[in-house]
């Protein structure tokens, strides 16, 4: 390795950041999405984790372009390396502001996989 060469660190992003980015770029210009809350969840099958998310619009947004996030979100395939998201719910709504739940669970086949060395 040259010794002038940029150190290059391998960055895990945490599924919250993931997860929000997919939001921000389907909002596309829309809005800004930002991490309100995020919160341990488990039942006696499954753990995880619930983000809370606020979009905030722009003041020359169309409330179709809304509408159609809005649409489209609960249908998107949210891709979170060894989580899935479960539940996505639209808690408040309003002309300049959307709060958005969302429950990733650790995905169970592929926790056993890495815990076994098999990735």
């Amino acid at each position: 390795m040259r010794a002038d060469a940029p150190h290059q660190q391998h960055v895990k992003r945490d599924p919250g950041a993931l997860i929000g980015d997919q939001i921000a770029a389907l909002a596309g210009s829309l809005g800004l999405v930002t991490l309100q809350r995020e919160r341990a969840w488990a039942s006696i099958t499954f753990s995880g984790t619930r983000y809370s998310f606020l979009i905030e619009w722009s003041g020359n947004c169309e409330a179709n372009a809304m509408h159609n996030l809005v649409q489209s979100l609960p249908d998107h395939e949210f891709i979170v390396p060894r989580y899935f998201v479960a539940d996505l719910l639209v808690r408040e709504r309003s002309e300049s502001r959307m709060l958005l739940d969302v429950l990733a669970i650790v995905d169970p086949v592929e926790h056993h996989k890495v815990s076994q060395g098999q990735r």
